[in-house]
């Protein structure tokens, strides 16, 4: 079921200012492209110097994980675990099925049962680089300022990262229907939004990070904007 915000419907055009604001005001990009650098996209679990550039990047994107913590989760035995039931890769957000968001709710609740992982935040992260086309980083402040919205899903056998994602899929659906009315391929849209390296789904996360957990403002109105421009020419 689509779902809209309370205060204001999401549109494309918001999108693209959040995507801009969240570059300008963060590093988080630039370390999740040193990320895929030194050990591509997704990197191995099974392999440690892949592990050893998800731990350093974790911590680049504040999620201040002890070294000791991050090893007890043994996540090539937990990937191993779980591979073969999470999206595949190439999924895209706004295709995922509710089955995958089942299982990748129910990976993310394994990982989560380690000791130092229960809040979550790095559970989602780990998610995300290992299927960056589909699966999206959640973090504290976000989970606080969506709970009311995430309450609202009917689907059964959802935990609170179910929920997330099937919000997120939401979001990304009305984006895939925007791009189509305006002649944009949704493919191309990091690209026509300067973050060529970026997948859609970063690009929604960057959103969502921006409205609720980051800079936490209300968007301009096209009328606004329109009123900026008209001040330039």
């Amino acid at each position: 079921m689509q779902r809209q915000d309370d205060t204001e419907q999401f549109q494309i055009f918001h999108l693209a200012l959040a995507c801009y604001a969240y570059d300008a005001m963060t590093t988080y990009s630039r370390s999740l492209a040193e990320l895929g650098r030194l050990a591509g996209s997704p990197p191995n679990l099974g392999n440690q110097y892949h592990r050893d550039a998800v731990f350093n990047w974790l911590n680049a994107w504040k999620t201040r994980m002890p070294r000791r913590k991050f090893d007890d989760a043994e996540l090539g035995d937990w990937f191993q675990r779980h591979a073969a039931t999470l999206p595949p890769v190439g999924r895209q957000l706004w295709e995922l099925s509710d089955e995958e968001i089942r299982a990748t709710d129910r990976a993310y609740d394994d990982l989560c049962r380690t000791n130092g992982w229960g809040r979550g935040t790095a559970a989602s992260k780990v998610l995300f680089v290992l299927r960056p086309e589909a699966l999206q980083p959640c973090d504290a402040g976000m989970r606080d300022s969506l709970k009311d919205d995430l309450d609202k899903s009917t689907t059964a056998g959802l935990g609170g990262y179910g929920k997330f994602l099937e919000f997120s899929r939401d979001k990304a659906k009305a984006i895939k229907i925007q791009c189509e009315e305006v002649g944009v391929d949704i493919g191309d849209l990091p690209s026509r939004l300067n973050q060529p390296k970026a997948t859609v789904a970063a690009l929604i996360n960057e959103y969502l990070w921006f409205k609720y957990a980051g800079a936490a403002r209300k968007f301009p109105s096209t009328e606004q904007v329109a009123e900026w421009v008209e001040w330039a020419t």
